[in-house]
């Protein structure tokens, strides 16, 4: 089973290096 938490971890991460 996928942890939907480092699912997340990982979207937001990228998130905010697309928006940096």
């Amino acid at each position: 089973n996928y942890h939907i938490g480092t699912l997340k971890a990982k979207l937001a991460k990228l998130r905010s290096e697309l928006t940096n």
